[in-house]
């Protein structure tokens, strides 16, 4: 299974890159993987809800932990989050007081919510989390039991928490969102509790980003406690009035109209009824748009039981954003402005609640006592509050710097019989206020009369007569305009304006620092969130690494079994099955010969091994042809023994503290491994890439070595600097048993530190080798032989053997190669030593400097410090004398060579 398949997702309408072939395949992978780990998370579940109570100690927070859920939800594909919390809902049902409480403690369902919120959501989801709340799988399409909420657990109700993180992403999907929100409602509806939770865990915070990704505002703001709705309402629609796009400003002005009505409604509505009738009775939404909502399909089907009374006004908040959305469509279609229209209803709305209370106050005088019905009693004890706003409100509506439109609403207040009693009560003299309006009647009376009809003249007429009986000297319509009367009109119009626009600063100062109040305490929640969630984040990490560690120590485990097993095997077989052995079979034991690695005494490379020859039929003669031959149980360790071996030798290098790593290449005659060199403390460790790409390439060229080999420092004998492909970057390491490695690395540098670093360690068998003079003197003195001294000067000159490009090489003695006798007291047959073998004759000799010269002339012709092309430098010669072809074809008929060779020639 590869390693990133928990990045892989069930998504067939996702878009790849790759070609079409790849990209099916690919598909079918994911959506395999997808549904394998679905089906073990299933699994899990089903004996999580099975498991004996007396074993949950030991899985409960151990094996199965909410935390490691929480992260794993965290997956693009549908299917694995409906699977992590099917497991979650099972982990609920079987887990103790303690355990839920802590979850709580750390705002799980906060979590779930944040991490959900990063995907889409999805049908299947959705109904999660239903199942979740009411114990039980439910559909979107199922009738809900609104009833069993009475009996649903304190925790269990929580669990509704996440599906705020799925309602802005799923705008993308108009029935999901509808659904959603149809759920809410309803289950909002039926339990009280549930809206304290959902408003405390920021339902507004998202109803407001949803609203502002709608009209593309990505910022926004979030709910807070209970009692403080309506100023959060306010709050966060004032706060999307700074958005720079009109439409939005303008919905966030006419929702604030429309949050303020409807609390006002609420409490006349709970005011006007029996104490005795609040908790079985409530009055739907007086909503135009409320029929609506009966026509559409709800999921929850028909309320079968009504509001406690303290729900009410959270029932008819809900209610407002969504009849507000429908008004705005509908005007948005027409092109009309949502927020006069908001702004009209709501001040005719405010200015007759406020007559309503002086007229209550007036009624009330003398009997010396307050109403005795709620409603009239909340009016009566706002009466002092009254009388200045009605006074406010109409020289604000009176005002000529308001459109003329604007001006007549405010007519319709002389139509009240009472208005003259209301106007006495209200127009205090040390507001001005009945100067002022009798200015502003003035004003529209004469200058703006064709715009009038006869009936608003005859409302300005009883408005100016009322003013008069309060007091207050208005201006006769009559009387022409004089200078200062245009002057005071100017005064007071520019009055207003300053007194709005400080009015207005004031208001703005006051509601900038009420949202920074709002955010400032929720962004003290979501720092908390924030730290629970790293820390969470932090903790299933490293779980996930100590749980990988023992997955990987078990497959090391399996390995160093299979290992023992396969090698006990071979020991077997090798002691029964020989040549002298009681099972030897003639027909399975190997015939050929191939020479072995390792060096005896002065380097020489005489030991045989029996081996199968694996060369071709039709490069063999007809008499030596036979059939392809495999050992005696051979089926046991086919495709084993080198990868076995390789991940013995990881396991070894695990075992121990290492001190000192480097990238590497392994160079033998058939091969060129890559992997890393590990110094450890007892030994050194060569541990391959690819364990299986290693085995292929022995196979193909018949290597009998495993990639990856181990030694201990007391195995090293000699260690020397070397140049591998022209490069002064390897280094040659003699083992004791006879045994030589050769590595290479990046740079001269990187070997320079390996070679340090090993001659540092304790290396007890460590020999000198770098005097070469006392080497000649033992030549010399006759104490090695000729043979000896070539292979050691062969060494001190850099070559190997486990270079084919630097095979150690011996000189040519002899000069006569066409006589049939030779006497080898004759100084004549031996050739010159002290010259090169390719110029032995002064014809060759003079050839060779003649071509030198040659080349050194075009050199000097050609050179220019401009040429892009300089001329190739003088040389005597073209080619070196030995090389891999060379000596593959001297070793042709010595196996494992022959392979090569055949390998080499293609």
């Amino acid at each position: 299974m590869p390693e990133d398949w928990e990045s892989y997702t069930y998504s067939p309408g996702y878009e790849r890159a790759h070609s079409k072939t790849e990209s099916n395949d690919r598909s079918s992978t994911e959506d395999c993987l997808v549904l394998i780990c679905c089906g073990l998370y299933d699994l899990l579940r089903g004996i999580l809800l099975l498991l004996p109570d007396l074993m949950l100690e030991e899985v409960m927070d151990k094996l199965i932990q909410p935390e490691a859920l929480i992260v794993l939800v965290n997956h693009s594909s549908p299917l694995i989050q409906q699977g992590v919390m099917k497991l979650l809902d099972a982990y609920f049902s079987r887990a103790v007081k303690e355990q839920k409480e802590k979850f709580l403690k750390n705002h799980g369902f906060s979590l779930l919510a944040n991490q959900l919120y990063i995907h889409q959501g999805s049908q299947g989801l959705l109904e999660c989390f239903l199942e979740m709340l009411f114990g039980r799988p439910v559909g979107l399409e199922e009738d809900l039991d609104l009833e069993e909420m009475e009996n649903i657990s304190p925790f269990r109700k929580r669990c509704i928490i996440p599906v705020l993180g799925l309602i802005e992403n799923s705008l993308y999907e108009n029935s999901l969102v509808h659904n959603i929100l149809c759920m809410l409602l309803q289950l909002l509806n039926a339990c009280p509790k549930l809206a304290d939770i959902l408003l405390d865990h920021g339902l507004l915070y998202v109803l407001f980003n949803t609203l502002s990704t709608l009209n593309g505002m990505e910022n926004g703001s979030s709910g807070s406690q209970y009692f403080r709705i309506i100023e959060d309402l306010i709050t966060l629609l004032g706060f999307m009035q700074t958005s720079k796009m009109r439409r939005t400003q303008e919905m966030a002005v006419a929702l604030q109209f429309r949050v303020l009505q409807s609390a006002i409604e609420f409490i006349k509505t709970t005011s006007n009824q029996e104490p005795q009738k609040l908790s079985s009775s409530v009055n739907p939404p007086s909503s135009p748009h409320h029929a609506i909502y009966q026509k559409r399909k709800s999921i929850a089907g028909r309320r079968r039981f009504s509001l406690a009374q303290t729900d009410s006004l959270l029932m008819r908040m809900r209610s407002v954003a969504s009849d507000e959305l429908n008004q705005m469509m509908q005007r948005r279609m027409s092109q009309e402005n949502p927020y006069s229209c908001h702004k009209k209803s709501f001040q005719k709305d405010i200015l007759k609640l406020m007559m309503d209370g002086i007229k209550i106050s007036l009624g009330s005088t003398g009997r010396g006592g307050a109403p005795h019905q709620q409603w009239r009693r909340i009016l009566w004890s706002c009466r002092d509050t009254f009388r200045v706003q009605i006074g406010r409100l109409l020289v604000h509506t009176l005002s000529p710097a308001l459109p003329l439109t604007d001006r007549k609403e405010a007519l319709e207040f002389v139509f009240d019989p009472r208005h003259l009693d209301i106007l006495k009560e209200s127009l205090s003299p040390g507001l001005e206020h009945g100067p002022k309006l009798s200015l502003y009647l003035y004003e529209m009376l004469h200058d703006h009369k064709d715009s009038l009809t006869k009936d608003e003249q005859n409302a300005v007429g009883v408005f100016m007569t009322s003013l008069k009986l309060c007091g207050h000297r208005c201006i006769p319509p009559n009387a022409p305009h004089k200078q200062d009367l245009l002057k005071a009109i100017k005064d007071e119009k520019f009055k207003y304006e300053a007194e709005e626009k400080t009015s207005k600063v004031a208001w703005e100062k006051k509601m900038a620092n009420t949202q920074r109040n709002l955010i400032q305490r929720l962004d003290g929640k979501s720092k908390d969130i924030s730290k629970i969630a790293a820390d969470i984040t932090q903790n299933v990490s490293l779980r996930q690494g100590m749980e990988r560690k023992k997955v990987i120590q078990h497959i090391r485990g399996l390995y160093k079994t299979d290992l023992s097993a396969s090698r006990h095997w071979q020991e077997l077989v090798q002691q029964l099955t020989h040549d002298r052995a009681v099972w030897y079979d003639q027909t399975t034991y190997p015939t050929s010969w191939q020479l072995d690695p390792t060096e005896g005494p002065n380097r020489e490379r005489r030991r045989l091994q029996r081996c199968y020859l694996t060369i071709p039929n039709k490069y063999l003669l007809k008499d030596r042809r036979k059939s392809e031959v495999k050992a005696a149980l051979s089926f046991l360790f086919e495709d084993k023994t080198h990868s076995s071996f390789s991940s013995t030798v990881k396991d070894k290098a695990t075992s121990e503290p290492i001190r000192f790593t480097r990238r590497c290449i392994s160079v033998a005659p058939s091969r060129e491994t890559a992997g890393e060199l590990l110094l450890g403390k007892s030994g050194m460790y060569f541990v391959e890439d690819n364990a299986a790409d290693a085995h292929d390439n022995q196979s193909l060229h018949g290597e009998t070595e495993a990639p990856s080999f181990s030694w201990t420092y007391e195995e090293i004998k000699e260690v020397h600097k070397r140049w591998w492909q022209l490069r002064d970057n390897a280094v040659e390491i003699f083992l004791t048993n006879g045994r030589t490695l050769l590595l290479a690395f990046d740079n001269t540098k990187f070997r320079d530190d390996v070679y340090h670093n090993i001659l540092t360690s304790d290396l007890p068998n460590l020999l000198e080798h770098g005097n070469i003079t006392a080497l000649t003197q033992l030549w010399g003195s006759g104490q090695i032989s000729n043979f000896e001294y070539l292979t050691h000067l062969n060494k001190h000159a850099g070559r190997s053997f486990n270079d084919l490009m630097q095979y150690p090489v011996f000189p040519f003695i002899l000069r006569d190669y066409t006589s049939e006798t030779l006497d080898l007291q004759e100084p004549n047959i031996y050739r010159n030593l002290s010259k090169p073998i390719a110029v032995q004759s002064k014809e060759k000799e003079d050839r060779y400097v003649d071509n030198y010269r040659y080349l050194e002339e075009e050199y000097k012709k050609g050179i220019r410090e401009d040429d892009p092309m300089p001329p190739v430098q003088p040389y005597h010669y073209g080619s070196h004398y030995s090389n891999s072809g060379t000596v593959l074809h001297f070793l042709v008929r010595m196996p494992p060579f022959t392979k090569m060779f055949l390998a080499y020639q293609g």
